[in-house]
């Protein structure tokens, strides 16, 4: 693909969710589909959302999303397929992004990534984003053998295990 070809947006349809099936992951759970998460974020008041896609060649490279979270705060995902990384797709992507941002009242933007790579958070850190928490998104079989000294592993490496009952049940928790 040429970079110096003209990306071109387009809203999100359905019929674009299986070209970005590859990208959910990094923002969603991978049972949770494209469509259902666009309308749900959509439908909880927010009072404009922007979610295209971007083609080059006629071929969905990736997608980007702004979504006012609350009063003054933005969440801004992009995305490239993995094959297209590096040819400067995603700086191309941001520049939209940004411009689209800019047309929402806020004070704070903000983004969220499962499991992103040290590539990723360059990016994202070149862009003004620092970050603030780190998560792990995780199944529980409740029918699979348990590793007993893995806890303890991971608390020594700062990460901390409690439930809701011992923290509070709180908006905040």
């Amino acid at each position: 693909m040429s970079e110096a070809a003209e990306l071109e947006f387009r809203n999100f349809s359905a019929t674009d969710a299986d070209a970005l099936l590859p990208l959910r992951n990094h923002f969603q759970p991978a049972d949770d589909p494209l469509e259902v998460w666009r309308q749900r974020d959509s439908s909880s008041g927010q009072s404009k959302q922007v979610f295209q896609t971007a083609r080059l060649e006629r071929q969905i490279v990736g997608f980007v999303r702004v979504v006012e979270s609350s009063a003054g705060v933005l969440n801004l995902n992009l995305a490239v397929q993995s094959g297209l990384r590096g040819q400067g797709i995603g700086s191309r992507l941001w520049e939209y992004l940004r411009v689209q941002a800019q047309s929402f009242p806020a004070q704070r933007w903000q983004t969220s990534l499962r499991n992103p790579s040290q590539i990723t958070s360059r990016f994202l850190e070149q862009r003004g984003f620092a970050v603030r928490e780190r998560s792990i998104y995780s199944h529980l079989s409740l029918t699979a053998p348990v590793n007993l000294d893995l806890i303890p592993q991971l608390e020594r490496q700062g990460y901390l295990f409690c439930t809701l009952q011992s923290a509070g049940d709180t908006s905040a928790n």
